[in-house]
């Protein structure tokens, strides 16, 4: 058994080298039927258990690993129980971890075994003392507590409920649930200790004779792993607090006892008047001594080097650049022959991250060495490299980095995609990051304008064959997925465009004088639209949420360039730089977008077309027809006699009450309307409380039989609200508010 003093240290960081090998590895193989493998998976769980058990697991690497048991895979139940056992954090677990635990419990093909979740909780326990946002399980309280009825996992769902348990999670029909389970399972020891722990909030309610016989104590479930554990954190955390007492090492120069293929600086050839960067140690030293640095005798050694990174871009010298890009060629040249090893990527990937400026020389090597590989190798480190490529011609870059690339990085399935996706999204944010920031380039505003829109049109592309072999889009040929993470990274691309519009098109860019920038040169892409449509339809509220704060966004775009007033001398400048037009066609595409969304979301008008520039959701008439017949024919069933019922029609049911985005979201907050009624009439109960969805005619009705008075149009805005205020889907209200001229005169008055 390894010592917590013979341990090796963790590096500085959120995640560590030495086990991202073996996770990088572990994640391709779980993605492969176990006899299509290359090569044994074993050896790296085996490798990656012992470094966890040695030096724990860094925040970033946890994150992984959760998902990698939390989701289906081909890994064997062995090598995922592995791994879950030797998870010791080395810092404390962030609250974003055990929300991924929690939703991986209950039933369904996407979840994992009832053995996983029952050890997955166990992990949780173990931990539950170094979570720094232990009020996450708090919250998901109600979840769990439904969970009880699974004897799988029944034992570690009570441990969890009581630990978090307290006077306000105790209610009495909890106690009532609580009390016919333990009857039906014998009085169950683990039921037992946790009506104990009522008990004790309540005593007056919970019986004594419902608690007696025997109970679990709930103890730690292995204290050998939670003293290592505490080992682990105590060595992580003395090493930070050495880091923090230390100098800036970045003001000094870096001396690596490992051998490494970037040589160290050194300089030979000083003089009485000049200075060395050895003789640096501050930065007030370097910038005193700035005009008298004597420049080392490797200077390749600037891609290790954080000082010398600093004298280049402080002191740029074009000889020395010029001798470090020929190094760099003539290692290249080993590379792509096979006679060096890729830790090249790592040390470009630091000077990258340093500098924030690829050389030319790295993307030429780039595109040369995209030729021969093989997609796997270095994977996660070469596409984050490749997030620093300039704003070069579009059709070099596409034949040269982004075609080689989806050619070796996509393989059929959605994951490759979805990760090509962010790879872009990533690029795309560190492009309008170079926008925001300047305002020079050695291209004109118009070619770089150009070069952003043609990604944006290409990435959107990418987005729609995603959503279209997405798991819930019909017939798809792919297994079940994370679906969740798939709307994900389309909505983060969107959220970027989005925001890149909006800048774009704002104020100061409308009366800016520099004619240099490209901001007003970027043409607003929207996205395409069976996108929208499918991403409208998701039974996820938060996907529908942030499609309409993208859409909300793309409108004050649009909004913003019709006023944009032209610069001075712009139809006639001598360089003839034109800002952008739209077509009539192109904006009326875009404002069906909105005629759509707003008939689903509150007009109650689904897949109408007779409104201006409305598509109706892309569906045929056809097909139109056929549904509602459908509906049409259900009618037949319906009970007309409850406060709120009503025969169908296929535009109700995707109505503002029917929707099965926002039905629960009105049906719950009209119960919390007539709780709160009742809270005022000191607790007399209403003469009827409304069923079913919520219409104008049922809220009428209610009224006149003695229930909650209160208007359809007051009731939408006040779930609006709430949606905003509680649940955090703030991108509906902000669409709605932003279209609906009746419901922007409401957000003024208010």
């Amino acid at each position: 058994m390894a010592s917590r003093d013979t341990a090796s240290p963790l590096p500085h960081g959120d995640s560590d080298p030495a086990a991202r090998r073996h996770i990088d590895k572990i994640i391709s193989a779980s993605k492969v039927p176990p006899r299509n493998r290359s090569e044994e998976v074993k050896p790296s769980v085996e490798a990656l258990t012992a470094l966890a058990y040695e030096r724990g697991v860094l925040s970033a690497d946890l994150d992984e690993l959760i998902d990698l048991v939390t989701t289906p895979s081909h890994l064997d139940q062995a090598s995922l129980n592995s791994i879950l056992r030797s998870l010791y954090p080395a810092a404390p677990v962030s609250g974003d971890v055990l929300v991924k635990v929690v939703g991986a419990l209950g039933h369904g093909k996407l979840k994992p075994s009832l053995a996983m979740q029952g050890a997955l909780l166990r992990w949780v326990i173990t931990v539950y003392h170094v979570v720094d946002n232990s009020g996450v399980l708090a919250h998901s309280y109600g979840l769990l507590f439904n969970l009880l009825d699974t004897a799988a996992i029944r034992t570690h769902v009570c441990h969890i409920l009581a630990l978090v348990t307290r006077r306000r999670h105790v209610r009495p029909h909890r106690i009532q649930s609580l009390l016919a389970l333990a009857r039906q399972t014998a009085n169950d020891p683990a039921l037992t200790g946790l009506l104990r722990v009522y008990k004790n909030y309540y005593p007056e309610i919970v019986v004594g004779e419902a608690v007696r016989g025997r109970a679990s104590a709930f103890n730690h479930p292995d204290t050998q792993w939670r003293d290592r554990l505490g080992e682990i954190q105590q060595a992580h955390a003395e090493r930070a607090r050495r880091r923090s007492e230390q100098p800036l090492s970045s003001y000094q120069v870096s001396r690596n006892n490992k051998k490494s293929i970037v040589p160290e600086v050194h300089s030979s050839r000083a003089t009485e008047t000049s200075v060395t960067l050895e003789e640096i140690e501050s930065a007030d030293g370097l910038v005193d001594k700035l005009e008298k640095l004597e420049l080392p005798d490797q200077l390749v050694a600037v891609l290790g080097d954080p000082l010398l990174q600093k004298l280049f871009l402080l002191k740029p010298n074009a000889e020395a650049t010029q001798r470090a890009s020929l190094w760099l060629t003539s290692y290249a040249e080993d590379v792509l022959s096979g006679d060096s090893s890729g830790d090249i990527f790592q040390t470009i990937q630091s000077y990258l991250q340093a500098t924030k400026v690829m050389p030319p020389i790295v993307l030429a090597f780039l595109g040369d060495y995209l030729q021969i590989w093989d997609g796997r190798e270095d994977r996660t480190v070469i596409l984050d490299i490749l997030t620093y490529i300039p704003m070069l011609d579009f059709q070099t870059l596409l034949r040269t980095v982004f075609q080689p690339l989806e050619a070796r990085i996509l393989d059929g399935t959605i994951d490759t995609q979805v990760e090509l996706l962010r790879f872009y999204t990533a690029l795309f944010w560190r492009w309008r990051t170079v926008l925001r920031l300047s305002t020079q380039s050695s291209k004109s505003p118009q070619t770089v304008a150009a070069i952003v829109e043609a990604l944006a049109k290409r990435v959107g592309m990418l987005c729609l064959a995603i959503l279209q072999a997405a798991p819930s889009a019909p017939a798809s040929p792919q297994p079940p997925s994370n679906s969740t993470a798939i709307y994900d990274a389309v909505l983060n691309f969107y959220e970027e465009s989005a925001s890149l519009a909006v800048m774009a098109n704002s104020q100061g860019q409308q009366t800016a004088s520099s004619s240099s920038s490209p901001l007003p040169y970027l043409r607003i892409v929207i996205p395409p639209k069976p996108v929208v449509y499918l991403l409208s339809f998701s039974p996820c509220p938060s996907v529908f949420s942030r499609l309409c704060g993208i859409l909300a966004s793309y409108k004050t775009a649009f909004s913003q360039a019709q006023q944009r007033k032209p610069k001075a001398g712009t139809g006639s400048s001598k360089d003839g730089l034109q800002q952008p037009q739209y077509a009539a066609a192109y904006v009326d595409e875009f404002n069906g977008y909105l005629m759509d969304m707003c008939n689903l979301a509150w007009r109650s008008r689904a897949f109408g077309t007779s409104d201006a520039n409305a598509h109706g959701c892309l569906l045929e008439p056809a097909v139109l027809d056929a549904l509602a017949q459908y509906v049409r024919d259900g009618n037949s069933d319906a009970d007309t006699d409850a406060v709120g019922s009503s025969q169908l029609s296929l535009a109700a049911l995707y109505s503002f009450s029917y929707s099965p985005v926002l039905g629960r979201f009105a049906a719950t907050r009209l119960a919390e309307l007539e709780d709160a009624e009742e809270e005022q009439e000191d607790g007399q109960a209403l003469d009827v409380r409304h069923a079913g969805p919520v219409t104008k005619a049922s809220l009428r009705q209610l009224a006149d039989r003695g229930g909650v008075n209160i208007s359809w149009e007051d009731f939408r805005v006040d779930v609006l609200d709430e949606l905003v205020d509680a649940k955090g889907l703030g991108g509906i209200a902000e669409l709605l508010y932003s279209t609906m001229t009746t419901l922007a005169g409401k957000r003024q008055a208010a």
